[in-house]
């Protein structure tokens, strides 16, 4: 394939080099990270860049935490090129979305998008996983699906932020409240294990490394993950109580 675009990626911790890793087949690539000190060797085409030259590319790809992104989008601004296409990869999206829509200028495309795997679940290739989309009317859109699709062969969701974020509020912003616990309260290996804590030791094994700063960004960036959170807590405090003092009626034994 014809590398013809060239793409500019703001971001070079893991996910960062997973998207390199993937996409250097397809386009040049033009990375600028301010924790990046040595010079980037391992793919011909991709270069180390300055943050304009990265901004200034013609499809722009932010892999940064969501916690940084609203002030790296204002000091972007003024260099991003008109027609340009930025992408963010954040794994929530009301406020990537929001924040891409109103401080670009209104002649930049934005999509927001969530790839649903990463550096571990996919060391061995990516083809089949699940990506979510979150269109924002722009003319690209169907190519970029496309590519996604019938190039990388992954799995496309349309979704709204909104739709997106509520979603993953039951299935992320919850799994990693019950791992966080899971790690905390120290569980492990035993002789006398039951299948169904075979299960819990493995969902642990999954996400036992992620860091502290994805898990903040999962519970707290997501604007529904504090009810679904409550609303957990809640059901095994009342489970918990009844245990200690069962409802009138109910059989002790």
């Amino acid at each position: 394939m014809k590398k013809e675009k060239e793409i500019g990626l703001i971001g070079f911790g893991n996910f960062g080099k997973f998207i390199v890793l993937h996409l250097h087949h397809f386009f040049k690539i033009a990375v600028y990270d301010p924790q990046l000190q040595e010079q980037i060797s391992d793919f011909p085409d991709v270069k180390q860049a300055t943050f304009q030259e990265a901004a200034s590319r013609e499809i722009v790809i932010v892999a940064v935490p969501v916690q940084f992104l609203e002030n790296l989008l204002r000091v972007m601004s003024p260099l991003v090129i008109p027609g340009a296409l930025l992408v963010d990869v954040s794994s929530v999206k009301v406020k990537p979305v929001l924040w891409m829509k109103t401080l670009l200028p209104d002649t930049v495309e934005v999509l927001g998008t969530h790839p649903l795997f990463g550096p571990n679940s996919g060391r061995d290739g990516i083809k089949g996983f699940r990506i979510v989309v979150c269109p924002t009317g722009g003319e690209r859109t169907p190519w970029v699906v496309k590519f996604l699709e019938e190039v990388l062969h992954l799995q496309v969701f349309i979704r709204t932020p909104e739709e997106h974020d509520r979603e993953m509020a039951w299935v992320q912003a919850l799994p990693h409240f019950i791992g966080k616990g899971l790690t905390q309260i120290g569980v492990q290996a035993s002789e006398q294990s039951t299948l169904a804590y075979e299960y819990l030791l493995r969902f642990h094994d999954i996400i036992k490394d992620d860091s502290d700063a994805l898990f903040a960004t999962i519970q707290q960036e997501n604007p529904f993950a504090a009810e679904i959170r409550q609303r957990f807590t809640d059901i095994l405090g009342e489970i918990s109580e009844n245990l200690t003092h069962p409802p009138t009626g109910t059989a002790n034994s």
